[in-house]
């Protein structure tokens, strides 16, 4: 549990402390389509400021020189969850927000 909360702190301070034209780059996640609730595999979460700009398949990609990029494989990103929490059945679950 003090790993998932770590992992989500982290997420929130990129996210907060990402400025001007720099890009908080979320690759290879697991996005969890809110208006349609199907799982969109191995996507690309690009975060401008404290607001998600676009998502794309993550072969789409194209890093710049400004993105802070990270690696968020096997793991879920929801967009519009707006708060953290995360639910164990047989083991932890993972999630991102």
């Amino acid at each position: 549990m003090k790993s998932l909360m770590a992992a989500a702190s982290l997420v929130l301070f990129a996210v907060g402390s990402a400025v001007g034209t720099s890009r908080l780059v979320l690759l290879h996640a697991e996005v969890i389509d809110v208006r349609t609730g199907f799982l969109e595999p191995d996507m690309t979460v690009i975060v401008i400021g404290s607001r998600i700009s676009t998502v794309i398949p993550a072969s789409q990609f194209q890093d710049g020189p400004e993105d802070r990029v990270i690696d968020v494989s096997g793991n879920f990103v929801i967009p519009g969850h707006g708060t953290c929490m995360s639910t164990s059945f047989k083991g932890p679950m993972q999630l991102m927000c």
